[in-house]
């Protein structure tokens, strides 16, 4: 596998950018790719998420979940939307990487929208994915 895989860099201009390392899982039912935030030395991953992307309020929407540590020591596990030009590359690419540590370069989108049946304003962010590869020791 190549080094380092890469889509185009399409973000908005002051949009953060960050580097996020976990296992790769299976892919989710809307075709988000998903890794697993380990607890593990020298990563701070799942704290890295929860400083930039803090949940603001109880409707507000986040790419990830975290949790205490459980007995493999997963922290928790963030979602990352593929880029629609190039969905079916990415999937099989994080396939073939499925179960192995890898390196997800990330751009979070704030959303917000009103919901049509409450009226209710949603907000939150999502994470783009903008690059992933296996992660060398």
């Amino acid at each position: 596998m190549p080094a380092g895989k890469r889509a185009s860099r399409v973000a908005s201009p002051g949009a953060t950018r960050l580097t996020l390392t976990g296992i790769m899982a299976v892919s989710d039912d809307f075709d988000r790719v998903r890794v697993l935030l380990m607890e593990r030395p020298g990563d701070s991953s799942w704290a890295q998420l929860a400083k930039e992307i803090p949940t603001l309020h109880e409707n507000y929407r986040t790419p990830y979940e975290l949790h205490d540590p459980d007995t493999e020591d997963v922290r928790g596990v963030f979602w990352a939307v593929l880029p629609g030009h190039r969905k079916k590359y990415w999937l099989e690419t994080a396939t073939e990487l499925r179960g192995r540590y890898v390196r997800a370069e990330v751009t979070v989108r704030p959303f917000s929208y009103r919901d049509k049946k409450t009226g209710e304003r949603i907000m939150g962010a999502s994470l783009d994915l903008a690059m992933l590869e296996e992660e060398t020791a």
